[in-house]
């Protein structure tokens, strides 16, 4: 057997060929707003492959931000690890003012404030019912927002206790109409409904912001783990309302991972396979929704055991990930190539073939590709061309 063959599997073993997530454009007519509005939909890169469902992260202004919060969705998901696959869907603005709004600036027209609860009954009522509808949405919610944004997520989340699990809010515009915003906070925590919810709050250097951010800390911090209600804030101090955005969103992001689970604890060693399984079973039972171990630890294990050798078990951890995911192309033809590698040349045929099938029932652009190595292989298992 070739050896350097056998090791350069690692480097396009499993989630190594090219899958991208996918982007739904459609929209809603709205009985709750009187209007259709457009919506933009990333679906995770395994979607069309697994059988599981996803936590659902809601984004707004999606007509300026929708491609940052899906390219970094995508990467910390599919690059890093850091977070689990998520339908993202992101909402274009229509008009900003009325949606975000929950009060009339004085002098200002009614029409183009003040519309905030009708936007989030259009979230509650038709948006969420919508997508639930369509994909495989877990119970597990996030909402994000920024600026006029962000003062519309902490209204939504206070309003809406058991609505999302997690929100994450960057320099909310909390000057607007001040008083008002926290009258509607305190009559929201008298309700004392939350369920585990995770507020990320973060700032950049702000000095407008920081009189009305510091009251905010200080009334979160009276609730904070009361009632199941936990906040952390983070002030950028290099960044500016607008640069916050792209660090405070990752850093959201990661923290949601670490307070839902995402993130292997420290006393779980990466080569433990039974531990981490156990792990990432827990936390489904705890949230009541499959969470999946992320792509990125799977690659390192069957990496670590391919390097020393053990292609048992690296191909035990592969015949779970296909026991999860059958009708997975990439990890069919991964256990293929660990199977041929590792000398049993049937089994490797039988799962290369498997793979096969699958891309064309898809009519995927790699069934060119498998042919050549299914033809290949039965002739010269000893050097894959399809590796």
């Amino acid at each position: 057997m070739n050896s350097t063959r056998s090791l350069s599997l690692v480097i396009t073993l499993l989630f190594g060929t090219n899958l991208f997530a996918t982007t739904v454009e459609t929209s809603i007519t709205s009985e709750v707003l009187g209007e259709e509005r457009n919506i933009l939909i990333s679906l995770p890169d395994d979607y069309a492959e697994e059988s599981r469902s996803y936590p659902l992260l809601i984004s707004l202004d999606g007509e300026t931000q929708s491609k940052l919060v899906f390219g970094t969705v995508d990467w910390m998901s599919n690059q890093t690890g850091e977070v689990d696959n998520l339908i993202t869907v992101s909402i274009p603005n229509v008009n900003r003012n009325r949606d975000f709004t929950s009060d009339i600036p004085e002098g200002q027209n009614a029409q183009d404030f003040s519309g905030a609860a009708s936007f989030q009954k259009f979230i509650l009522d038709e948006l969420i019912p919508m997508v639930e509808r369509k994909y495989r949405v877990s119970g597990f919610k996030v909402i994000y927002g920024h600026s006029a944004g962000g003062l519309f997520v902490l209204d939504t989340v206070v309003k809406y206790p058991q609505l999302f699990d997690a929100a994450i809010v960057l320099s909310p515009f909390l000057n607007f109409n001040r008083a008002s915003f926290f009258s509607r906070l305190e009559s929201g925590f008298e309700l004392k409904k939350y369920n585990n919810m995770f507020i990320f709050l973060a700032t950049g250097d702000e000095p407008m912001l920081k009189s009305s951010i510091t009251q905010l800390i200080e009334r979160f911090n009276l609730v904070t783990n009361d009632s199941g209600f936990y906040t952390e804030f983070h002030e950028f101090d290099e960044e500016s309302h607008m640069s916050v955005v792209s660090v405070g969103l990752r850093k959201g992001l990661n923290r949601i991972a670490e307070y839902r689970g995402w993130v292997l604890p420290k006393d779980i060693k990466g080569s433990d396979f039974d531990g981490i399984v156990s792990h990432y079973n827990k936390l489904s039972m705890k949230f009541d929704s499959e969470i999946a171990i992320p792509p990125r630890v799977i690659t390192s294990l069957v990496d670590e055991a391919v390097k020393k050798g053990n292609f048992q078990k690296a191909i035990d951890i592969m015949q779970n990930q296909v026991s999860k995911s059958p009708k997975s192309e990439v990890i069919n033809k991964d256990l293929g190539i660990l199977y041929i590698q590792s000398g049993d040349i049937n089994e490797g045929l039988k799962h290369l073939n498997a793979a096969l099938d699958i891309a064309k029932l898809k009519k995927s652009a790699s069934v060119e590709e498998l042919e050549s190595c299914l033809l290949y292989t039965s002739d010269a298992a000893d050097d894959l061309l399809c590796v």
